[in-house]
């Protein structure tokens, strides 16, 4: 009999250290017995009963249940003690005001000295609920994207294919463990094997690859590979997208080619209008004359425009490719060139020596730009301009001060963006607009302020920006 007490103690000790709210009904659904667990849960949700609701019947509650759930619950527990089944599971809701949670009800029937028990535990699921729902939005979303999206393990089988990429491939619904040489072709393969691999060591890969397809037109696609893995685990395979780019670049070719045709016109009728301008400077008396330099200015100034409208379409145009380069060297080589134009202009650079940052090419544009704005802009006879540069972590942050009257507020509002551009408020030309491109597609900020000098001081902040491996024009299908 001591033996007895002593085996009950224990399970009883056993059953209170599970998370899990358990019960022992017995063949009525009275409740027995319960645990820690289901205790602690009665109190924590203010149930209206003694905390352990020993002598309850549990049947009879589930019964006065107004939910499907419930009346699941007692219709399953009522077979269960009837001896109809041995087992019976059920996955419901119990949401608290709070917060949303799952529950797991697992119930197995047993005997002692042919009297019939149940032990029923109620499981809470909802960390895999939850999970479960996350993975069936991404799952929507992924199969509802325009983009062709797919997954291969390290053995480059495939791990899932979202429609549009079954689509792009001729696929059927059922292509997981298809080898992704048979999906492309051993040639294809072959091709886009080492932008994988890149993947497969951790890297972001993004390219551009031409499909050619017999009696139709060609198609161009931008593809990214991504490793596939969790945070600080070594990369299971790669994720790609593909997305079909061609009517994209039909019309940014057919965009060049408008942009070539009006700059040719432009430039030939604005040399026209500077040839008509100098001989009425020469034949005409010096009234006339003296109107003429407006008008070569102004031609002058439209045909500066038109450059820098070259100058952003090009950079718009190509992908921003990232480079390594030394700041201060940059910077002295663009000072450099800025005094031999405007030799009457300070200029100073406060920059360390070895200052190397990760940046696109273009960068040294946006800088030669800001220069001499702050140079052309200012009606002093020597103009002071100061560059300072400074770096926290990864990101370098440029200062460009002067001495000039500043940039007006119109100008301001336009190149950062905060208003429309409208008859009222526009700015007068495209060299700031020009750098806020380059320096938005650099993944850097550009800001406004005063210098201590008296004029403007602008504000460049330059950081990495991940755009990995590219490469463009390849021929094949992509993966």
């Amino acid at each position: 009999m001591q033996t007895f007490s002593v085996a009950r103690e224990l399970l009883g000790a056993a059953l209170d250290t599970l998370p899990s709210n358990v019960a022992i009904l017995d063949a009525e659904g009275e409740i027995l017995w319960t645990n820690a667990s289901w205790q602690e849960f009665g109190v924590a949700n203010d149930i209206e009963l003694a905390p352990d609701t020993v002598g309850v019947n549990y049947l009879d509650a589930t019964a006065a249940g107004e939910d499907e759930y419930a009346l699941a619950a007692h219709a399953g527990l009522d077979e269960l003690l009837q001896g109809q089944r041995t087992e019976f599971e059920l996955e419901y809701p119990c949401h608290s005001p709070d917060e949303k949670r799952w529950f797991l009800l697992r119930a197995s029937a047993f005997t002692i000295g042919g009297d019939r028990y149940a032990i029923v535990a109620h499981v809470d699921i909802t960390d895999r609920v939850l999970e479960e729902q996350t993975t069936a939005q991404y799952k929507l979303a992924i199969e509802g994207a325009g983009e062709a999206i797919a997954a291969v393990d390290e053995d480059y089988k495939l791990l899932f294919a979202n429609e549009a990429y079954r689509n792009a491939h001729y696929l059927g619904p059922s292509v997981t463990g298809m080898h992704l040489s048979d999906v492309l072709g051993p040639q294809d393969f072959e091709t886009i094997e080492p932008y994988a691999e890149l993947a497969m060591a951790g890297q972001e890969v993004a390219y551009r690859m031409t499909r050619t397809r017999s009696g139709k037109p060609d198609r161009v696609f931008d593809i990214r590979y991504y490793p596939l893995g969790g945070a600080g685990f070594a990369p299971e395979g790669v994720v790609a997208i593909m997305r079909d780019v061609s009517k994209q670049i039909e019309r940014e070719q057919h965009l060049l080619s408008l942009d070539r045709l009006l700059r040719h016109n432009l430039r030939n009728d604005l040399t026209v209008i500077r040839g008509y301008a100098a001989m009425i400077a020469d034949r005409g008396d010096a009234e006339i004359a003296s109107l003429t330099g407006p008008i070569t200015d102004a031609a002058d100034r439209l045909l500066s425009e038109a450059e820098k409208e070259r100058q952003i379409l090009a950079l718009l145009s190509g992908p921003p490719e990232q480079t390594t380069v030394d700041l201060r060297e940059m910077v002295e080589r663009v000072v450099e060139d800025c005094s031999e134009d405007y030799p009457n202009v300070t200029i100073t650079v406060s920059i360390p020596e070895d200052f190397e940052v990760t940046t696109i090419r273009s960068v040294e544009q946006a800088i030669r730009e800001l220069i001499e704005n702050a140079i052309v802009h200012n009606p002093a006879d020597e103009p002071m301009v100061r560059i300072t540069a400074e770096r926290a972590d990864d990101r370098a942050t440029v200062m460009i001060g002067d001495d000039g009257p500043g940039i007006p507020t119109e100008e301001r509002i336009v190149v950062t963006e905060c208003r429309e551009i409208d008859p009222l408020v526009h700015s007068s030309g495209m060299g700031l607009w020009m750098v806020k491109r380059i320096v938005t597609r650099a993944g850097g900020t550009l800001q406004f302020g005063d210098s201590d000098l008296g004029g403007s001081c602008v504000t460049m902040t330059i950081e990495p920006k991940e755009v990995g491996e590219s490469r463009s024009d390849e021929s094949g299908g992509g993966f």
